[in-house]
């Protein structure tokens, strides 16, 4: 996808708010963090410049001290802020299963955070089915955390309690063809 030269500086904004608020972060396999990010983030790249921004953009909120007030002045634009917040588990207190169905409630969505016409036909989808950008973005993250090297820190328990029903709940909202271009993506970069 070519990008003019306001969604590369944009792109470009996104990746050092990312790279600051994850400084110094690991994941359980002891690798730096935003290679998580980044490879959500660019799984993601094929629907355009906000999914792509949500993707590296989505454990901001949780995993950092950054919040939507930053987003906002930093210029991030409110749908791709609306998906980082949705997909931001804050308390433990709301069991995964909770936090899964909130994403993938269409009717708590407004309009514009939804994938548009053009989002959908980059992914191949011919339906005007209302597919959440939150649910894309937690389906990235969810295929990205359970596969490869991510995966191998992932008990077995883990995948069937956690991974596998979230997965299977957020494609009751995601099309099939969006899941696999963001499985293809990420089987290309090998992330």
């Amino acid at each position: 996808m070519v990008l003019d030269e306001a969604q590369e500086k944009s792109k470009q904004n996104v990746l050092k708010i990312a790279m600051s608020a994850h400084r110094g972060q690991q994941d359980k396999q002891g690798e730096d963090y935003f290679l998580h990010v980044h490879a959500v983030g660019s799984s993601l790249e094929f629907l355009g410049p906000d999914a792509y921004s949500a993707g590296v953009l989505h454990d901001v909120i949780e995993d950092s001290e950054v919040n939507s007030y930053d987003l906002s002045v930093a210029g991030v634009p409110s749908r791709v802020i609306n998906a980082v917040n949705r997909v931001s588990r804050l308390s433990s207190k709301v069991s995964y299963a909770d936090f899964i169905e909130n994403i993938v409630d269409v009717d708590s969505y407004d309009e514009h955070d939804f994938l548009n016409k053009s989002e959908l036909k980059n992914a191949g989808v011919s339906s005007d089915k209302k597919v959440p950008l939150a649910a894309v973005v937690k389906l990235a993250d969810n295929l990205h955390n359970s596969v490869g090297l991510r995966g191998s820190g992932v008990s077995e328990s883990m995948l069937k309690k956690r991974y596998l029903p979230a997965r299977e709940r957020l494609l009751s909202v995601v099309p099939v063809e969006i899941y696999n271009k963001i499985a293809m993506e990420m089987e290309s970069r090998l992330f």
